[in-house]
């Protein structure tokens, strides 16, 4: 059997950059089952039109609150979390202003948006290293990923947290 393509399983949700940089940069060419089922759950459209007609020009994505993913070791947990969420907040970022005279960064305006619990360090780093791949692609130095040590002063991770986190691991 034919596996499906991102295209197949999200291409009414997902970005043709989101894809592009799933397919080309981070070479994931096929979603793996929990992928699938995750990106049916969270990028359903929700219609928002309060009249008896569907007007599809007024439709946006609802992503919950809280999702619970659960499968074995490398079957692509991360990625299928980390598509939707992504894909939200990058929508919802403001224009780039090449013509600002500000020295602030815009991410400092975007306070956390997105908390992600990880057991171990290992995971920590394994899950910052996806995220910040897809965010740097997507859009660089918008949507900053980080994450809080505890070798690292309280002083700094203020500072960092000041700076703007959007993505905190």
């Amino acid at each position: 059997a034919k596996q499906r393509t991102w295209e197949d399983v999200a291409g009414d949700y997902l970005d043709n950059k989101v894809i592009q940089i799933l397919t080309q940069k981070l070479h994931y060419s096929h979603p793996t089952p929990i992928q699938r089922q995750t990106l049916h759950t969270m990028m359903r459209k929700k219609w928002q039109d309060s009249s008896t007609t569907l007007d599809t020009t007024k439709a946006t994505m609802t992503i919950p609150q809280n999702v619970w993913i659960q499968s074995e070791t490398g079957s692509g947990k991360t990625v299928a979390y980390l598509v939707p969420i992504v894909q939200d907040l990058w929508q919802q970022l403001p224009p780039k202003n090449n013509n600002s005279t500000t020295s602030h960064s815009p991410r400092s305006s975007l306070g956390t948006r997105c908390i992600i619990v990880c057991p171990t360090q290992e995971l920590v780093v394994q899950t910052f290293r996806i995220w910040n791949a897809v965010c740097t692609h997507l859009c660089a130095g918008q949507l900053v990923v980080g994450w809080l040590q505890a070798e690292t002063s309280r002083a700094k991770e203020k500072a960092r947290l000041r700076k703007g986190l959007p993505i905190l691991i």
